[in-house]
This record gives C-alpha cells, sequence and structure tokens, in this order.
C-alpha cells in the first residue's frame, strides 16, 4: 500500500498561478518534495488556496509533472490532487486533455476522482480498481468489465492503466499450471 506522504499546498504571489514561468517554478518546488519522499509513496497536492490556474500554467506545471510520474522517473512516487475550485478544474482539465494525460484525485467528499482524457471503459476499470485493496487481471476479467470475462482483455487495461500511472504492481504471484500473475493496486 502506498504510504501517504503530508499534503503539499499550492501556494503562490496572490494565489493565482498564471503563465509557464510560474508552472515551472511551481513544478521544480513540487519535484523537489516528490524526491525526497521515500518511494511507494502518494503525496496530495492542495489547491484549496489556488482562486485560478491558467491554461499555460497547468500545461507546464501538471502536465509535465505527470508525464515524468508517468515514466516513473520518480520511482514509486505518485501525486493526487485536491482542493480543486471550478476556475482550476476548468484549465486543470482542457490542459490534460489536450495533452492525452489522467491524474488522480479527490473532491469535496474525499472520494477518488479522475482529471483529463480517460476513456469510460477505463474510468470504470480504475473505479473498480479503487474499491479493491489489491487486485489481479482475474478479478477484472471476472467482475463483467470486460467482453467475455477475458484474462487477456482485462491484461491490456491493467497495462493502459499502469502506462497512465494510475495502478502499479505489488506483488507476483504463482498460479496452477506454473504460471504467475501480478497483484496490483490502485494509485489513489
Amino acid at each position: 500500500m502506498l504510504k501517504k506522504i503530508p499534503t503539499f499546498k499550492i501556494n503562490y504571489e496572490k494565489n493565482i498561478l498564471g503563465g509557464r514561468p510560474t508552472g515551472d517554478k511551481v513544478r521544480e518546488q513540487v519535484i523537489a518534495q516528490i524526491k525526497s519522499n521515500p518511494l511507494d509513496s502518494m503525496m496530495r497536492l492542495d489547491f484549496g488556496e489556488v482562486l485560478f490556474l491558467d491554461y499555460s500554467c497547468a500545461d507546464e506545471f501538471i502536465c509535465k509533472l505527470i508525464r515524468r510520474i508517468m515514466i516513473r522517473d520518480f520511482g514509486e512516487r505518485y501525486v493526487l490532487i485536491s482542493g480543486v475550485n471550478d476556475l482550476v478544474k476548468e484549465n486543470l482539465e482542457a490542459a490534460l486533455k489536450e495533452r492525452k494525460l489522467v491524474v488522480p484525485g479527490v473532491d469535496a467528499n474525499n472520494q477518488t476522482i479522475l482529471y483529463g482524457d480517460i476513456s469510460q471503459e477505463m474510468r470504470e476499470t480504475y473505479n473498480f480498481a479503487v474499491e479493491k485493496e489489491t487486485f489481479t487481471a482475474r478479478d477484472i476479467a471476472e467482475s463483467g468489465l470486460v467482453s467475455d470475462n477475458k484474462i487477456n482483455s482485462a491484461s491490456n487495461r491493467i497495462t493502459k492503466l499502469f502506462d497512465m500511472a494510475l495502478v502499479r504492481k505489488v506483488n507476483q504471484e504463482n498460479v496452477g499450471g506454473g504460471g504467475r500473475q501480478f497483484v496490483y493496486e490502485a494509485v489513489k
């Protein structure tokens, strides 16, 4: 299970995040904190004090950060977005969708949500993963989320979620007949 790291509060001059230079500065502050976190950790990025985030800042800050997380540039260290108001959400979503990226977050009720570009079937698979502590491709195949309960279809979905840094491998198990299966957990 991912270790929950103390929240990183996003705040900047007058709590208005605008322009690429600002996005670059804030991203570098966040990256410095991420790198200091232990492996297997999740850090919440709290936008609760941010009044406005423009598109170019969202692109420079969040999109570039998410790309680096997706390639595991920081190892098994992840972020979760919280405290997003409607003005922040609009440009955050626009930037992420333009770049075909997705990032997990929590809403005002502390429910896990996704910001960005993700298909409905992948969103449903992610939501299934969130509900389980750990899961395998067989769990997804047997859940009815994939047609004909096919393990390979479930494995393909997991691979896509893994590539988006929305799930991670936590274990490997031997199965009957000499095979093996990976055990995953949702990044939440």
